[in-house]
């Protein structure tokens, strides 16, 4: 009988947990509304509704699968939800497996019922919409685009070492997701996994706002590199809230209806009806790529590292709506060479620095010989030298004594040898990397950072850093000193709360063992990095003016793909810099000061000048150099970070001004007194003005995709069954506009067959709407390096193209095209690439 009251309890109170946890309803949303990329950081909104007593605890987010619970970091909020309140939470989640692990959010005992989730492929595009109807922009889902990646065609990873040729290309359809303005993530990282984001008809007060709402989260996520499209319509006054206007390229705004009949031609897009549209005045530096009789349509600016463009209409009203071939206007507004080279994109950046983290004496393991030498010097002392002594004093007896005393001492020994190598610090190793553009206060970092504990202890981390987003990359354990760290969550690496101050929860570290961990977040520079940077043949001439709250120490100026730079004096807050450099070449390697700049520190022969002076606003100017300042290489983690975050390309668009920042913009702190050191880097992108309109685009310049489908972009082609391939160039962004007047083109070609040609090589006439031959590769006579019959053998031609005007489209693309000889089996395009001169 006890025993069945016992039972009767149990289920009673069991009847009451569950009686009280039905009152608690959980329902999360992974991603922009069910719509994710399961391998980068993305929102989880986790909606809680109460309708019993007042509850408080932990919202916990974990694996939905048990199978996985070891393998995912718990990410958790504290929560107090008052009796009949609604709350809305958002914690992160991200996939490093790329399995699409769905996540759960368990609050109360109950957990959340997930509703479906559509993941994003790395080849797809991800566009968010909101202010416009649900489903107005899914038709673009049936769109398909080229997207340019960071993928496995670069050698070594997206951080280098870098070839000169284009980025690899894959396709993937559009996938559009619709989400409510009020439902937009308050932190700028959620947007990181974003193509595009457009904000339709909304008011700034749809958004939230203050410094950690909406608002904020996207103004920070464009100016470190996000793309956004802001559309207009029949309301001007709505734009003018502060912050559209901090972010629009255009000022001045009025409302007013056009007829677009001929400002659209370059989208293939004609609209005869009245559109209401929004007017503008494109600001300084901003681009107006399509207008009407004077109205900007389409304008698009840079702020900081991102890109705004600014539609003048609402392409889902009517008439617009109802036009037909919108799909070239919105593939339009993509640009991943905008993004390629960021962090934002390039998030196995962290892992150019985590030997800087783990590489501390106290985690490295003695050297082989050093402890053959220990046990070497204990069996001699053990046996042959304890035996002699004793034999020679006749007292062998001892030995049950001095064979004791020997091992004790040894072991002691060990330990003080092992202390003196490891020692009883409590230490916290950090690397942070970070990249602004030029202009924006604020900067995106990525940081690693290692706490080597000298004893076994939980410890509670917080990170100084606001909405960061933190998890365990690794466990570095002195059990296994000569193997690697287990990457991923542990059991015992402690619970991430996801909050506006993130912490760690009791992570469990072993004796003189290190956690590592990784943490990212916008960053509060206290103010921009100005500058104005200009070209004038051989002359580099401007200033860089730092508003920031940090000393730039130890400033380099460093042109893309160089592995060293030009050295300037430490740049303190409110100062400014100003350097003349004159670049001298004993060499016929470049032509153009253009390419000398490039070449800066990487090509052989060269001669350099360098005269410097800095002064402050209201300072007379004084020598910081002598003209023969010293060329300062990159090494390590600098050379990493300026091949990762800078474009390879010939054609020098942007400078580097990489530098030291101290103290670090993210603090640790492990609630006990540790040894601390960090070292921080700051990339800010510079642009550069040329005072030539002569231009040379070389090979690499454009950015080449092919129709053939292939894995990895397509850039290679195998001709055989299919008799041709088709590769469309485009310039780089900001030198669409430019006027062709030499081309050349470049075929690598390998192939079975008796003699040359293999291919024939067409472009097309953008006038004539047709495809002109305009020579064979390689040529007819067969030359120098023709292919012996029977045999595969690489052959590079250069065909000059004759009035190349006629084969550049408006857009300022090339379309080339190989067709294989019908007498020849099979043919390798190895690479295809052109040589573009002409005048800006």
């Amino acid at each position: 009988m006890p025993g069945i009251a016992a039972a009767a309890v149990g289920l009673l109170v069991m009847a009451a947990f569950a009686a009280l946890a039905a009152d608690v309803e959980t329902r999360a949303t992974y991603g922009f509304d069910g719509v994710a990329r399961p391998e980068r950081w993305s929102p989880v909104t986790v909606e809680l509704t109460n309708r019993g007593p007042e509850r408080e605890g932990l919202l916990v987010l974990a694996p939905g699968e048990r199978r996985f619970a070891q393998a995912y970091q718990r990410r958790v909020a504290s929560v107090r939800l008052p009796q009949g309140s609604r709350q809305r939470h958002t914690l992160f989640w991200y996939d490093p497996s790329g399995f699409g692990v769905t996540p759960v959010a368990i609050f109360a005992g109950r957990a959340s019922h997930e509703p479906g989730v559509t993941y994003v492929r790395e080849e797809q595009s991800l566009l968010v919409a909101t202010g416009f109807p649900p489903g107005a922009l899914g038709y673009l889902s049936q769109v398909e685009r080229t997207r340019l990646s960071s993928g496995p065609a670069h050698s070594g990873g997206p951080y280098g070492p870098y070839g000169g040729g284009s980025q690899p290309a894959i396709k993937g359809n559009i996938v559009p997701a619709h989400i409510s303005p009020g439902r937009l993530p308050e932190n700028p990282l959620a947007y990181c996994q974003v193509d595009l984001l457009v904000l339709g008809p909304v008011f700034a007060s749809d958004l939230s706002p203050g410094p950690h709402g909406a608002q904020a989260a996207i103004t920070s996520w464009v100016r470190t590199g996000g793309n956004l499209v802001i559309t207009g319509g029949a309301d001007a006054a709505r734009l003018g809230d502060p912050f559209f206007q901090a972010l629009l390229p255009v000022e001045g705004l009025t409302a007013s209806d056009t007829t677009i009949s001929s400002g659209l031609s370059a989208y293939a897009l004609s609209i005869p009806e009245s559109v209401p549209v929004v007017a503008g005045v494109p600001k300084p530096g901003a681009r107006v790529l399509a207008q009407e009789g004077g109205v900007p349509l389409v304008v698009r600016g840079r702020v900081g590292s991102g890109t705004v463009t600014f539609l003048a209409f609402d392409p889902t009203q009517p008439p617009v709506a109802a036009a037909a071939a919108l799909e070239k206007l919105w593939l339009s507004f993509f640009d991943d060479r905008a993004r390629l080279y960021s962090l934002q994109e390039v998030s196995q950046v962290r892992g150019m620095f985590y030997d800087g983290v783990t590489s501390i004496k106290e985690m490295r393991a003695p050297s082989l010989l050093m402890v053959a030498g220990f046990l070497g010097l204990y069996f001699l002392l053990l046996i042959p030298a304890n035996h002699w002594v004793l034999a020679r004093r006749r007292r062998r007896e001892l030995a049950w004594v001095t064979t004791p005393i020997i091992v004790a001492a040894f072991f002691i020994g060990a330990y003080a040898f092992g202390y003196s190598i490891k020692g009883p610090r409590l230490l916290v190793n950090q690397r942070t990397l970070m990249e602004a553009g030029e202009g924006s206060p604020v900067a995106l970092a990525l940081s690693n950072f290692g706490v080597f504990s000298p004893a076994r202890r939980a410890y509670d981390i917080r990170v100084g850093l606001d909405q960061a987003l933190v998890t365990e990359v690794s466990y570095e354990d002195w059990g296994n000193p000569y193997g690697y760290g287990r990457r991923g969550p542990q059991p015992s690496a402690g619970l991430v709360h996801d909050e506006l101050e993130p912490w760690v929860e009791r992570a469990q570290i072993a004796m003189w063992g290190m956690r590592v961990y990784g943490a990212e977040g916008v960053v509060d520079m206290g103010g921009p990095v100005r500058s104005d940077i200009r070209m004038e043949r051989t002359r580099l001439v401007g200033w860089i003016e730092n508003d920031t709250k940090w000393t730039l120490k130890t400033p380099t100026l460093v042109a893309p793909g160089a592995h060293t730079g030009l050295p300037l004096q430490d740049i303190e807050p409110g100062k400014r810099t100003e350097f003349d450099i004159v670049v001298d070449l004993t060499s016929s390697a470049a032509p153009s000061g253009m390419s000398a700049l490039t070449a800066i520190g990487s090509s052989p022969g060269q001669r350099r000048r360098l005269r410097l002076r800095a002064d402050e606003a209201t300072a007379a100017t004084r020598k910081l150099a002598s003209p023969q300042a010293p060329r300062r290489r990159l090494q390590g983690m600098e050379e990493r970070a300026v091949s990762a975050l800078m474009s390879p390309k010939r054609l020098v668009s942007q400078l580097g001004l990489l530098c030291h920042v101290a103290p670090s913009p993210i603090p640790i702190d492990v609630g006990r007194e540790c040894d601390y050191s960090d070292q921080t880097l700051l990339l800010v992108h510079l642009p550069l003005q040329t005072a030539s309109r002569q231009v040379r685009l070389p090979a690499g310049s454009y950015v080449a995709t092919s129709d053939t489908g292939l894995p990895g972009g397509g850039l290679q082609a195998y001709l055989a069954s299919d008799r041709d391939v088709i590769y469309t160039f485009e310039p780089p962004p900001d030198l669409a506009g430019i006027r062709v007047d030499g081309l050349e083109v470049i075929c690598n070609l390998a192939g079975d067959a008796h003699g040359p040609p293999l291919c024939d090589v067409s472009l097309y006439d953008r006038s004539g709407g047709a495809w002109e031959k305009v020579g064979a590769a390689p040529a007819a006579d067969g030359g120098a390096q023709a292919p012996r019959a029977g045999r595969w053998g690489g052959v590079q031609q250069t065909i000059v193209v004759p009035e190349p005007g006629r084969f550049v489209a408006e857009d300022g693309t090339i379309k080339v095209r190989l067709v294989r000889r019908e007498d020849v089996p099979g043919v390798q395009v190895h690479r295809v690439d052109i040589i573009v001169s002409g005048e800006r």
